[in-house]
């Protein structure tokens, strides 16, 4: 019968030695030199395994033929790291992930591992298999922050470091290989499967490495951070546009009771031909600098942030202040014609979207402290906004379909110009809560 596993397993169940082809008794000067060869191994890093074997009949119980085995000697395994591996811990945390090491080998070569990787783990901060069997769920629950290293695991040791975590209130992603991962990987929220592994881990796994690569785990957080990123600037972009036509025509019919300052097909044009193109930019954006220095958000978080709802509201209000104080001017003052009016305040928030685009690019920081034409789809689309708008009120058939007439070099001028006003208001607005909510 023989065996292999866990070399200070095999000696406990070990009474003899061989050594040169002889049998000999494990005394305990041979016990303590394994140990002490064993400490070394596993202090290089290196993975070892104990071997034994015993001469045993057909007839033996196997339960009861496990023990005093011979033993053989152990086996040392190097499982090199990836060049990238240690690069890619330093970005983990300074993106604020915490990196747990669960292995069913030795303590002292997951140590040696870790601090390879430049993750410093003092000895308070290991915890054993057998260990972990002795504390209770509430004890765990104080400790599980401290733990670093978890050695000489089984599955459902992996099972209880996971709920611990999650009873934290943390998203925990897993990754493993071998069959017995598969219970922890179905209940991580996030399950990696190796692409070199099993496919009972496979397929109990919501992603695959396909390359075994550690950096691929961290490009993948960063372009999913990159891409809620995009998603909140799209929708904030498009909320502060509807709330600005919504509080417009509030305030203009509902309140003072005045003609619409803009019409419905010119509010459906600026939707659909106008604020498309824009708003599918943003999907392209590359990606913040700092993206991968932030902490990550608490679970749970909403889709929709502070500064989020913040732009939205002070957008509305100014744009909003701003054309309709453009429509009282021309109306109200001047007494200028309702049609080339509607045309002005089509035109103020139609441009107004070529400036202010560029302002939610960052929703953290202001326009000046970023590359504001990084993304050429965006640049684009801006430009576009300029297009479109001139088709609305040059060409016969859309003058008809939108009631719009045509502009002179002054009107554009206005135009440009209040668009402008807007863009360095609104980045005034997000320049104070910014620095502001960072005092705080």
């Amino acid at each position: 019968l023989s065996v292999s596993g866990a070399p200070e397993r095999i000696l406990e169940l070990s009474k003899k030695i061989e050594i040169n082809g002889q049998q000999k008794k494990l005394s305990t000067k041979e016990l303590q030199k394994l140990k002490k060869k064993l400490a070394n191994l596993t202090g290089q890093g290196f993975r070892v395994i104990g071997l034994g074997y015993k001469k045993v009949s057909s007839e033996n119980n196997l339960r009861e033929a496990c023990r005093d085995f011979t033993f053989v000697g152990l086996v040392a395994l190097k499982d090199p790291l990836r060049e990238d591996a240690k690069e890619a811990l330093q970005i983990c945390k300074k993106a604020g992930l915490k990196l747990i090491i669960a292995t069913g080998d030795h303590k002292r070569t997951a140590q040696a591992v870790a601090q390879e990787l430049g993750l410093k783990v003092n000895d308070h901060e290991i915890l054993q298999g057998k260990d972990l069997d002795r504390l209770s769920d509430k004890e765990f629950a104080k400790t599980v922050k401290k733990i670093k290293i978890y050695a000489r695991v089984e599955p459902k040791h992996k099972m209880r470091i996971i709920s611990a975590w999650q009873g934290q209130g943390k998203v925990v992603a897993m990754t493993g290989d071998g069959v017995n991962d598969a219970p922890a990987l179905k209940k991580a929220d996030i399950g990696l499967a190796l692409g070199s592994g099993t496919e009972v881990a496979k397929e109990a796994s919501d992603l695959i490495l396909l390359d075994d690569s550690f950096s691929i785990i961290v490009a993948a957080v960063r372009e999913g951070r990159v891409i809620l990123d995009n998603i909140r600037k799209a929708i904030c972009y498009v909320l502060a546009d509807s709330f600005t036509s919504v509080v417009l025509i509030g305030f203009a019919k509902i309140i003072f009771g005045w003609p619409l300052p803009i019409l419905p097909v010119q509010i459906l044009w600026n939707n659909f031909v106008e604020d498309t193109l824009p708003n599918i930019s943003y999907a392209f954006e590359p990606g913040e600098k700092d993206v991968m220095k932030r902490k990550p958000n608490p679970a749970h978080t909403s889709l929709f942030t502070r500064e989020m709802k913040v732009l939205i509201f002070a957008t509305g209000l100014i744009d909003e202040f701003i054309i309709l104080g453009l429509f009282w001017f021309l109306w109200k003052h001047l007494g200028l014609d309702l049609a080339y009016v509607r045309t002005m305040v089509f035109g103020a928030i139609s441009l107004d979207t070529a400036f202010v685009v560029y302002c939610y690019k960052n929703l953290r920081k202001n326009i000046w402290q970023i590359n504001p034409f990084s993304n050429k789809w965006l640049n684009i689309s801006s430009l576009l906004v300029f297009v479109f708008f001139a088709l609305a009120i040059y060409f016969p058939f859309f003058q008809k379909i939108l009631h719009t007439v045509a502009l002179g070099i002054g009107d554009w001028i206005i135009l440009i110009s209040l668009g402008v006003v807007s863009m360095f208001l609104i980045e005034i607005t997000k320049w104070y809560f910014i620095s502001r909510h960072q005092v705080e």
